[in-house]
């Protein structure tokens, strides 16, 4: 930048050693900012420590500030009135150049303080401060115009997706989101490298499958979603058993419970923010839980397997062949289920490539569960586990002394202990514990103390059901829809989980056992 000031050469040159500490003092304030915060999150483990590393992060970048000011106070003095203003005006001028993209140089008198945009600028967006404790987030070319919504006509605007040019600015915008990690015990943040070698992967399918976000696409992902959401998982056992198919019931209850189960293990213990946090996707939808692994694709590879399993038992159990429609309904479910995440900016693809695999582990243990489960308590599948009319191994409302009571003193004292722990600090597992174990706990109790005759010396069973009415398919959805919507609609306080737990269990359990046993008559 060349001046044209009229003044002695003494005024001039000490404008220069004004200019140079200038230049220097914030450059040691750029670079200390960058380094630091460059290796902050390469050593992170746990998110306390991420925390505390950040903290250093700003003492220091307060610390250089504070310099700067001191020095620039020192030779404010020297400058005069004529030699400022123009300064001021150049800088104005400058920080214009910016705004409007014309390039990404450097400021006034060469300083390393890159802004794409002008802090004076109150309507735009996406300003960033230079003040910032953890140092301004440089972007540049890289980060679009526009606004942050759709239009009604699916023309997308995309100022809200942020590409970092370099390594230091992509952990940069990770750092100043630190505070929306949840505040809980033995929470592992993401690996910030893993992230950033996964950024080839991830970041050319989510522009591709956010090409259109308008309010058609829109409805069309949450529709998708909703058709591979974990609560049909928790209020399949119980309507199957209602309507008397006991055999994909006990498989769909152990499924279920492992998927519950497998799948919030990664979800607590491990935060990925999602990609609309971090500004690499559009946000289209606030999911405000950790992104790994998509909890939808694993529940699109459980369903899938699930609708394959009942094709098979429907088969001759001894000749089961695998039908032409089975891979491409198992393929196009993964698939959606996958688009319509990552369209709503909710989930990267690795994100979806790790529910697949979870997906696997949870079919593969059920149905290593089944298998224990046939050994244990017989199976339902060659009608072995039920009892005879009129036996003497025949449970109903007159014999129900031969039920199982060290089976049900068991799984009471499992079904108290479970949700308390659960829910209590600092293991804070699921906000969603009394909704799963509220409906799958009836289920698994059904199943143990009225189909599960080996498991106690008198045998004790239900008979085989008749054919169930068109009523017990009204009564069993209805009951199984009000236990999944009223207690997610009421939004009740954390602090009352246990109470909603146990009005669950006793209205389902209740249902469930007065239901079955009163078609024996």
């Amino acid at each position: 930048v060349t001046l044209d000031i009229n003044n002695n050469s003494n005024s001039t040159n000490n404008n220069l050693d004004y200019s140079e500490t200038k230049v220097d003092t914030q450059f040691n304030l750029d670079s200390t900012s960058n380094n630091t915060t460059t290796n902050t999150l390469k050593r992170s483990g746990s998110i306390g420590n991420s925390r505390k590393r950040i903290n250093s992060v700003g003492e220091a970048a307060s610390s250089s500030a504070n310099h700067y000011i001191g020095a620039s106070s020192l030779n404010s003095s020297i400058i005069n009135s004529e030699t400022e203003s123009k300064l001021k005006t150049l800088h104005k001028n400058k920080s214009s150049d910016h705004h409007m993209g014309h390039q990404k140089g450097i400021g006034i008198m060469g300083s390393n303080n890159i802004n794409t945009y002008n802090d004076d600028d109150e309507d735009h967006p996406n300003k960033y401060n230079t003040d910032n404790n953890t140092g301004a987030i440089l972007t540049s070319s890289h980060h679009r115009d526009g606004d942050d919504n759709s239009d009604d006509d699916g023309s997308d605007q995309e100022s809200d997706i942020h590409q970092p040019l370099t390594q230091a600015n992509f952990y940069k915008v990770y750092e100043n989101h630190m505070n929306s990690v949840p505040k809980k015990k033995f929470v592992y943040l993401f690996p910030v490298w893993l992230e950033e070698k996964l950024r080839k992967f991830d970041d050319p399918i989510i522009r591709a499958c956010q090409f259109y976000t308008g309010k058609p696409m829109y409805y069309f992902s949450l529709f998708i979603t909703a058709l591979v959401a974990v609560e049909i998982a928790m209020i399949a056992p119980f309507f199957l058993f209602i309507i008397g198919q006991d055999t994909l019931a006990t498989e769909f209850t152990y499924l279920a419970l492992l998927l519950s189960l497998i799948s919030q293990v990664p979800k607590r213990f491990l935060w990925r923010f999602r990609p609309y946090m971090v500004k690499r996707a559009k946000t289209v939808k606030k999911d405000m839980t950790s992104s790994f692994p998509s909890r939808a694709v694993t529940c699109s590879v459980v369903y899938s397997y699930a609708v394959i399993w009942i094709a098979t038992y429907y088969q001759d159990h001894q000749n089961t062949t695998v039908e032409w429609w089975m891979p491409i309904m198992f393929v196009s479910w993964v698939l959606l289920s996958s688009f319509a995440r990552i369209n709503l900016g909710v989930h990267y693809p690795s994100d979806c490539v790790g529910g697949v695999i979870q997906g696997a582990i949870v079919c593969i243990a059920g149905t290593a569960f089944r298998k224990v489960d046939i050994v244990g308590c017989r199976s339902c599948w060659d009608d072995s586990c039920y009892a005879a009319i009129d036996s003497a191994q025949e449970i109903t409302f007159a014999h129900m002394s031969r039920l199982n009571f060290i089976m049900l003193v068991s799984l009471v004292l499992l079904f108290l202990v479970v949700p308390i722990v659960s829910v209590m600090k600092p293991v804070d597992f699921w906000s969603k514990c009394d909704r799963v174990y509220g409906m799958l706990f009836p289920a698994i109790a059904f199943q143990l103390l009225l189909l599960c005759p080996s498991s106690y010396h008198l045998g004790g069973s239900l008979s085989k059901p008749h054919n169930p009415h068109w009523y017990s398919y009204i009564f069993g959805g209805v009951l199984a829809l009000c236990a999944t919507l009223i207690p997610a609609k009421a939004k009740i306080d954390a602090k009352y989980s246990i109470v909603t737990f146990w009005v669950l269990f006793i209205v389902l359990a209740g249902s469930l056992f007065s239901w079955r046993l009163g078609m024996i008559g």
